[in-house]
């Protein structure tokens, strides 16, 4: 997983290196909060990175003790349209929507609607309706009835996983469905495969699961409780649930590209809602993980202690919703036919969005994702007192 293998980029960056590329084959970047010298020297990164790998778009924020200090955008939104990336464009961002519920639920447990040991299953359980049935044999009843909201967060649920054969989202006999028929269907054909809290499954389906308990304790649609509890008190206005279709983007939504269809039936966005269906800016990403980056300015939307509990991992890299690292770097990658994504929130009082409107095959480009940013914030030699969130 990219958790997994940025674990040990984060510990020491490497330096972002590759071929370089004509800027008459491109068009000119958008590059904002820097020296002359330093622009270019961000957008040779930004241009080399893009040719490497053949990416349509890229898009980046980066801020620094709460101000937003840089965006650059390079390349194509809509390739065919010839429309260039800017930071208002918006881009579906996979997995990184994981660390948006996490913020949700905390923000509910500290409003004491409802505790991370809450059952899911159980007898008082959350979604207790929808077992009913579901689930004949006793062991796999015992397992699924103790799961909680904790083992939900940390992936630590016992199943349900990304692997062929286990992973509830994209099978092909529940495309189509509700997300309860989809949950009772899950009960009933896929078992877990061990006791909850013992071993670490990174699911999908269990971040489906959050979005569900998240409605029911609110009452509310997840996307409606999710704006009103952490989005919109980070200022996050310009990030939406987004639609399947090409015809059901928003309007300045990104045109992603793959070999395979973006915009297929198993590419269900709204249903993928808690744990891959947002679409935002790089902006409004680092405006919502600087609110709960444990620094000074601005104030967190989650208390010390919230914050505290959010980034333990029993298993040693990843905490409730964000990969976690030794050096108090919490980051969260996403990944689709289509597009990639990484949110950063480093040791130093930086935070950082990068989003991509394609997902290239090549074996190193994971890597390179991830190491783009810290090549960008080492060519910044001091941040000036300015702060682009006010322009």
């Amino acid at each position: 997983m990219w958790h997994r293998m940025l674990t040990r980029i984060f510990v020491l960056p490497a330096l972002f290196l590759c071929c370089g590329v004509s800027s008459a084959q491109q068009p000119e970047p958008l590059i904002q909060g820097v020296t002359e010298a330093e622009r270019k020297s961000i957008a040779k990164l930004g241009e080399d990175f893009r040719s490497k790998f053949d990416l349509p778009g890229v898009s980046l924020a980066m801020s620094y003790r709460g101000k937003l200090k840089l965006v650059a955008c390079f390349g194509y939104a809509d390739k065919e349209q010839k429309v260039t990336v800017e930071p208002k464009h918006q881009f579906r961002v996979a997995s990184v929507s994981k660390p948006i519920t996490s913020v949700t639920v905390l923000k509910l447990v500290e409003k004491k609607k409802l505790t991370l040991d809450d059952s899911v299953f159980g007898e008082d359980g959350h979604l207790r309706t929808l077992l009913k049935d579901n689930v004949e044999d006793p062991q796999q009843k015992e397992w699924v009835e103790s799961i909680t909201v904790r083992q939900l967060l940390q992936h630590t649920a016992g199943g349900w996983t990304n692997k062929k054969g286990e992973l509830p989202m994209f099978a092909v006999p529940a495309l189509g469905m509700k997300h309860p028929e989809l949950i009772q269907w899950t009960l009933q054909n896929i078992p877990l495969k061990t006791k909850p809290g013992t071993a670490y499954a990174y699911s999908n389906f269990g971040y489906c699961l959050l979005g569900r308990i998240i409605e029911k304790v609110t009452e509310k649609s997840y996307e409606e409780a999710v704006k009103e509890l952490v989005l919109v008190p980070a200022g996050a206005k310009a990030t939406h649930i987004g639609g399947r279709t090409r015809e059901m983007k928003l309007p300045d939504e990104v045109i992603y590209y793959s070999k395979f269809d973006p915009y297929g039936r198993n590419m269900d966005v709204a249903r993928m809602d808690s744990h891959g269906g947002w679409v935002s800016t790089p902006t409004d990403l680092v405006r919502f993980v600087q609110h709960v980056d444990g620094f000074p300015r601005p104030r967190d939307i989650l208390r010390k202690s919230t914050l505290k509990t959010m980034t333990q991992s029993p298993f040693g890299s990843y905490g409730l919703g964000w990969s976690v690292n030794k050096h108090d770097n919490w980051w969260h990658s996403g990944r689709f036919k289509g597009g990639t994504a990484i949110m950063v929130r480093a040791n130093d009082g930086h935070c950082w969005a990068v989003l991509v409107n394609t997902r290239p095959d090549d074996d190193g480009y994971q890597a390179a994702l991830d190491q783009f940013p810290w090549a960008v914030k080492r060519a910044v030699k001091q941040w000036g007192k300015h702060d682009l969130f006010r322009n």
